[in-house]
């Protein structure tokens, strides 16, 4: 009997490769066409303004969807649709699947309670460095660890840092470095 090799690949077609996705657009600006206007146009009352620029960022466009969503969402509610069944059918008009709709949901229930949908963080990390980058002072720190091997402590090494490295790389020395931090300091290296 042969063994069989399972693939990490799902079983199903999940529509988000990027043909799929290209083959939507096209449709969806097809039925634009055809339409005169988007589907956003039609269920919300107020004008959306239309962007011709295609360098807008995918941020931009995420707000817009969401807002647009939430319209057309406020719209079929107040028509008396059920929230699974209007969220879907947004989702549907919009093309996009089931996981829009849960979406769709999350961010109506957002601008109900808060009166706004929330924002992507996307990008918005901290994207600094620490002074442990930096190959002088790894040099120092590591010579200073070889010459003293044996008596090491957290006091030693936290003068160290306070009275050679710091003002070396021109930190002043207004405060002391907490026991804590040197800890912190001597488990990354």
């Amino acid at each position: 009997m042969e063994t069989l090799k399972f693939s990490k690949r799902p079983l199903v077609n999940l529509g988000n490769s990027r043909t799929t996705k290209y083959r939507r657009k096209i449709k969806a600006l097809e039925n634009q066409k055809k339409n005169g206007q988007t589907l956003i146009q039609l269920l919300s009352k107020e004008k959306s303004q239309e962007t011709s620029d295609s360098e807008e960022t995918q941020n931009n466009d995420e707000e817009i969807n969401k807002e647009n969503a939430n319209k057309s969402m406020k719209y079929l509610l107040s028509k008396g649709h059920a929230k699974l069944k209007a969220s879907q059918t947004v989702a549907e008009l919009l093309n996009r699947g089931v996981w829009f709709a849960r979406c769709v949901r999350s961010w109506a229930k957002a601008f109900k309670n808060y009166d706004d949908v929330p924002k992507s963080n996307r990008g918005q990390h901290f994207k600094g460095s620490s002074i442990l980058n930096d190959e002088d002072v790894q040099l120092k720190i590591s010579l200073y660890l070889q010459q003293h091997k044996f008596d090491v402590t957290v006091n030693s090494f936290r003068d160290f840092i306070c009275e050679e490295i710091l003002p070396s790389i021109g930190i002043e020395n207004k405060s002391t470095i907490s026991k804590s931090t040197a800890n912190r300091w001597l488990k990354k290296m």
